[in-house]
């Protein structure tokens, strides 16, 4: 379905809609990039949820909660046809390789009710066609060594 937007504008709006989603996504990154504790946090978390903490978990928790509304963003942007097939398809590939990992499963199901129906069930069918599957490089890094 293509929103009621005259021809000319469409072009704009959905260069306008990627870049914004690009910028948010980016600088969610960036936060995890600049901050060892956090990324080590998120790798141990996705590793294995169940291993964490309460305080931990609970960051991991926050985390998905101002992660995932981005991604859910970009979900309905592309179903009201503003992201087109290609546009989402790299995001696709972002939330395979996240939900690849277990513990980011097993964090799912604690903050899926703070999204939409529609949403949760696309999150999901992908995370029941990835559990038996095993994570991806991209999204399981090798963690770092301690010290450096």
């Amino acid at each position: 379905m293509s929103p009621i937007i005259p021809s000319p504008y469409r072009r704009a709006l959905r260069a306008v809609t990627y870049q914004q989603l690009a910028k948010s996504l980016t600088e969610q990154r960036d936060d995890v990039a600049k901050n060892r504790d956090l990324c080590d946090l998120i790798l141990r978390g996705s590793a294995d949820f169940g291993s964490l903490s309460l305080v931990e978990s609970t960051r991991i928790n926050f985390y998905l909660m101002g992660y995932l509304p981005r991604y859910e963003n970009a979900y309905f942007q592309h179903k009201i046809g503003i992201l087109t097939d290609g546009e989402w398809a790299g995001i696709g590939e972002d939330i395979n390789s996240f939900f690849s990992r277990p513990g980011t499963r097993t964090a799912w199901s604690g903050v899926k009710n703070r999204s939409s129906p529609d949403f949760r069930t696309h999150i999901d069918a992908i995370a029941e066609r990835l559990q038996h599957s095993r994570p991806s490089v991209a999204s399981a890094p090798n963690e770092p060594e301690r010290g450096s």
